[in-house]
């Protein structure tokens, strides 16, 4: 590809040619050819070369230029006299139909950006872009021509670079603004609109001042660190369109555009949920090490990876010594089975409440606790570790073994305990009873089956005189039992 004149030969060729314009000798018509020999766009004058009927067939090189030979990377010995279709083949498919017309109508040609694919002369064969002008002269043509290719290249890219900015700038998650270093906003993104709550107008119309909150002094650090590096990062405050105050992590850059104007691209993002759940964490965080019971964490194979200080003063581990640790750390051995079933319920997303179970201390003492654990579970539902809550329940269960020991020994006693009472059926004349089956007995066996009463036979002293029997033995006391 042929290299553009420097600023120097350029320089170089304009003092010649005034020097040769001044000459007193020269005539007008070699003051025109030095015109000509020293522009910087391609000169050709072609004559029409006819065919027997008349018909054009080709173009033959009357005239070139210097710029025209280095575009055609021919020199004049190897262009003048040539036929135009003899050194570029790709013109009678391209411009030699156009070339004809001119002549035969006077009507003049112009082509922009006309893209041309030939072998040149260096023998490469080069696809390049040229800004074309074609006039009728005599029986023939004048024809001026200017190198664009390079500049489609910068124009290419540049639009690349412009379809790759609206890309980002219109579909990024981050909100940004194009501003100018006095404040005036240029262009805001559709997720600084959205975060701002105002459309890009208004955004534009409230500038700087309308959006961020200068009077903190925040702001005012930021803008010194930015005009003096040309680069700033840090939190501050941003104003919404209802007058409402939110915080946000903010990047702001200077920079020189392609016409020379300082300007300025930020980029923000709204921090208030980020502050909102770093508030919570922070509460819960408080909450967890306030509480006196006993709460750690673990990742899905029961590895320990958070230990507060209830546990602490429940196992007697300090953290250091319990994170990183398996289960096996406070669990029986014989128990082991029991928390890996458990383990695999809780990665299924199962939940576990008030599960009574014993753990072992440090000094190697059971406690009987109460576990409640639950997967820790993100936002896509996917669970990363497991949460336990245990409480020290041995006094209770010490209590409550207790209390059913005294029951059931109240139990034992009180089968042991029979007694009458309600309403008893009995005879005005024999003295037998109704019993609960509707038969009569005798008044011993009744008592006898429904309290813990013995009895022995003996004779009163009544009975013996009335019935004038033998008094019986003294030694069984006055009442005869």
């Amino acid at each position: 590809m042929p290299q553009e004149p420097t600023r120097e030969e350029l320089e170089s060729r304009l003092q010649r040619l005034n020097q040769r314009m001044e000459h007193p000798d020269l005539g007008s018509e070699e003051k025109f050819r030095i015109c000509l020999e020293t522009l910087l766009d391609g000169f050709a004058i072609f004559t029409s070369v006819r065919s027997p009927s008349g018909e054009i067939e080709d173009f033959r090189f009357d005239f070139i230029n210097e710029a025209g030979c280095r575009l055609n990377q021919r020199s004049r010995e190897e262009t003048l006299g040539r036929r135009l279709l003899e050194l570029f083949p790709a013109h009678r498919d391209q411009l030699f139909a156009a070339y004809r017309r001119v002549v035969d109508t006077g009507e003049p040609m112009s082509r922009e950006t006309l893209f041309y694919e030939d072998v040149f002369g260096s023998g490469q064969r080069l696809n390049r872009a040229f800004d074309l002008r074609a006039v009728k002269l005599g029986d023939g043509l004048a024809i001026t021509w200017r190198d664009t290719t390079e500049r489609c290249r910068t124009e290419k890219t540049l639009r690349e670079q412009e379809f790759r900015f609206r890309a980002i700038f219109e579909n990024s998650s981050e909100a940004i603004l194009l501003t100018a270093p006095d404040g005036r906003v240029l262009a805001a993104n559709p997720a600084a609109c959205r975060i701002a709550g105002r459309s890009e107008a208004e955004i534009c119309a409230a500038g700087r001042e309308g959006m961020v909150d200068t009077t903190e002094p925040r702001a005012r650090a930021f803008m010194e660190t930015r005009t003096r590096e040309g680069h700033a990062h840090g939190e501050l405050t941003m104003k919404r369109g209802d007058g409402s105050r939110y915080p946000v992590e903010l990047s702001s850059t200077l920079f020189i555009n392609p016409a020379g104007d300082p300007l300025t691209v930020i980029l923000f993002r709204d921090l208030s949920e980020q502050k909102r759940l770093e508030a919570r964490s922070r509460n819960l965080a408080a909450l967890v090490e306030s509480t006196e019971d006993a709460i750690y964490a673990s990742d899905m194979d029961g590895t320990i990876t958070d230990w507060n200080d209830g546990a602490t003063a429940l196992y007697g581990y300090t953290a250091e010594e319990a994170i990183g640790k398996p289960p096996s750390l406070i669990v029986p051995e014989d128990l082991l089975p029991d928390t890996q079933n458990l383990l695999g319920l809780l990665r299924a997303g199962q939940r576990l409440r008030n599960h009574e179970t014993l753990r072992r201390r440090k000094d190697g003492s059971l406690i009987h606790v109460s576990l409640t654990a639950s997967p820790i579970v993100h936002g896509d539902a996917t669970i990363s570790g497991i949460s336990v809550i245990a409480r020290d329940i041995t006094d209770r269960v010490r209590v409550e073994a207790e209390r059913d020991r005294i029951i059931q020994e109240l139990q034992a006693a009180l089968a042991d305990v029979r007694t009458l009472s309600g309403l008893v059926p009995i005879c005005s004349w024999c003295k037998r009873i109704r019993n609960d089956q509707g038969y009569w007995t005798q008044l011993e066996q009744y008592i006898q089956a429904h309290s813990q009463a013995q009895f022995t036979h003996g004779i009163c002293p009544s009975c013996v005189a009335e019935f004038n029997l033998e008094p019986p033995d003294q030694g069984s006391g006055p009442s005869g039992a």
